[in-house]
């Protein structure tokens, strides 16, 4: 018991879990997300709802994800696995694990890129100053060269796990109480720089003075996707880093903390980009470019601006790498947990394994044409893990989650574990409308259950554009309900005393998520590429009728025909 804990390891003071998390959260998100977001959607309007989103909807799941980690002590999967034992519930904290890894794969090739722009600056500063109207021709250079784009997101990659081969104290809590000031320090010499230039309170007042007029329904729904994509919250990140708390610690003011901290490192990053921005002619509503195209050419006209530049970059590296230690930790926690794994092996082995995927995101970008442009897909395979994971995976973990803490395991199990260091939490009167006395309980209550998945649930309907795509909708949810269904019944009635219904639903779910990821990947190889496919999609269905449904030896092989050819003639039919 006493080498288990030790492998788990806990942080050694309060101050250590909240550098530690708001590191998590603080992140490319924040500084190269956010500004970009802003600048796209009118500036301060966006930043105002931005704001109410993370402090209404963010901190109650947030705070969800703590309550539960700490109360279990696990990983994501333990920790559901623990609160409902013998349910399929803890396929939650496996989406979470899963999306932790895929996030880390493709997320480490932007952080890569921030260190090649640091080189780069040194490289102005010796003179070697690019023009400013081809930086966009640097930039493209840039990912498309497979030597520098892989060289560097190595480096970045054995960076991580060092800091998480440290363990919870000596490796993630000791780092991020550096590496966090720091941050700090950097973005306020950023932020000095960028107001002294001449013009620049014009961008200030774009960031700061909301015009509500352009408050519109697509700016509710890009603010409300990038406070969940700022906070890190679905993918058990919070969880993994709240179970290492002490039951002493109080988890309401411990989230609030990290709340108020990533929100001020994002609107920091705004007030160091959009000064600088304006005073120079930049168009703020530059995209994703913003900081690799447009803040170098701001730098190229500043006097010294090299330096900046340097500082910049490393700032972003910084807030990367925070990032991606959260990111490797979550996985970790879980093979340490549930597979007891010593440490330092899940780390460098999963570390080495999520490098190999990493190296796949980056030829994406037109180093390798059938990376680039997927089979079927016509996407490539650095979009394809944004897409499924950053948009879908995240909203999908936290809504799942939430629903599982308030209706499954219930809000006064949950209440009780915050009292634990809070116990005012649900005698604290604030108002009393009637008969009704309102307490912070009563309030997290209402969000967490209410208000806050039905949020996610518009973020996740919105992000279908079902006005746009109502045909293919129609058919991707008509082919997973008749996959659904079939599969129960053929299973609960071929097999009535083992297997679970709710098991079977979720198949359906799981396997295309697999295929989605690795079919298109098998098809790149020449002539056996399509069998390949179907031969691992065939598997996968053995795989998850063994591991879900749980049936009898002489029904295992008949059940597992009957779907698979069935499930030939379902997506057939409907595409």
């Amino acid at each position: 018991m006493e080498n288990k804990t030790s492998e788990r390891g806990v942080w050694s003071s309060k101050i250590g879990f909240i550098m530690a998390a708001a590191g998590s959260a603080v992140g490319l998100g924040n500084i190269w997300r956010f500004p970009y977001m802003a600048g796209k959607n009118g500036g301060a309007a966006f930043v105002l709802v931005y704001l109410v989103f993370v402090f209404v909807l963010g901190l109650p799941i947030m705070l969800t994800e703590l309550v539960v980690g700490r109360r279990t002590q696990r990983d994501a999967v333990g920790a559901i696995k623990t609160l409902a034992p013998g349910t399929t519930w803890p396929v939650i904290g496996g989406l979470g694990v899963l999306t932790g890894f895929a996030i880390l794969s493709f997320y480490s090739v932007i952080a890569g890129w921030t260190l090649s722009y640091v080189f780069k600056c040194v490289q102005w500063g010796n003179g070697n100053l690019f023009p400013a109207d081809g930086l966009n021709d640097v930039f493209n250079a840039c990912i498309v060269n497979p030597t520098e784009t892989i060289g560097f997101l190595v480096v970045f990659m054995l960076l991580t796990m060092v800091v998480v081969a440290g363990g919870v104290k000596n490796g993630i809590e000791r780092w991020s109480k550096i590496l966090m000031p720091v941050l700090l320090l950097l973005l306020l010499l950023m932020i000095v720089r960028s107001l002294t230039l001449p013009g620049a309170m014009a961008g200030v007042s774009f960031y700061l003075k909301p015009d509500f007029s352009k408050i519109t329904k697509d700016i509710l729904i890009q603010a409300l996707g990038q406070a969940f994509f700022s906070l890190s919250l679905g993918m058990g990140a919070m969880m993994t880093y709240g179970s290492y708390l002490s039951r002493k610690d109080n988890l309401v003011t411990s989230g609030v903390m990290v709340c108020v901290f990533d929100t001020l490192i994002a609107l920091m990053a705004g007030l160091a980009i959009f000064p600088a921005v304006f005073a120079l002619g930049q168009e703020p509503a530059q995209g994703p470019n913003l900081i690799f195209v447009v803040l170098p050419a701001i730098f190229a006209e500043m006097p010294g601006g090299f330096i900046v530049g340097i500082f910049f970059f490393i700032l972003l590296a910084i807030a990367a790498l925070t990032s991606t230690v959260s990111l490797l930790e979550v996985v970790t926690a879980y093979f340490v947990d549930e597979r007891g794994w010593k440490r330092k092996r899940a780390v460098f082995t999963i570390g080495f394994t999520s490098m190999c995927c990493a190296v796949l995101a980056a030829l994406s970008w037109g180093a390798s044409d059938g990376l680039s442009n997927l089979p079927l897909l016509n996407i490539g395979f650095f979009d394809l893990l944004d897409k499924i994971f950053s948009t879908y995976s995240l909203a999908i973990g936290a809504f799942l989650l939430s629903f599982f803490v308030s209706w499954r395991w219930g809000l006064l199990n949950a209440i009780r574990e915050i009292e634990n260091g809070n116990s005012h939490f649900s005698k604290r009167k604030l108002l009393r409308i009637g008969s009704i006395t309102i307490t912070p309980a009563v309030i997290w209550g209402v969000l967490a259950k209410v208000i806050a998945p039905a949020g996610i649930l518009i973020l996740i309907i919105h992000s279908f554009n079902i006005g746009e795509n109502y045909a293919i909708f129609l058919k991707v949810v008509s082919g997973i309900l008749v996959e659904g269904t079939v599969f129960w019944l053929l299973i609960r009635y071929l097999s009535p005393s083992q297997a679970l219904w709710d098991r079977c639903l979720l198949m359906p779910l799981i396997r295309m998520l697999i295929l989605t990821l690795i079919a298109p990947l098998l098809m790149l190889i020449p002539v056996v590429g399509i069998p390949l496919a179907v031969i691992f999609a065939i598997t996968v269905n053995f795989l998850l009728l063994r591991s879900f449904a749980g049936i009898r030896r002489q029904a295992f092989w008949r059940i597992g025909a009957i779907v698979t050819l069935l499930e030939i003639v379902v997506w057939y039919f409907f595409f």
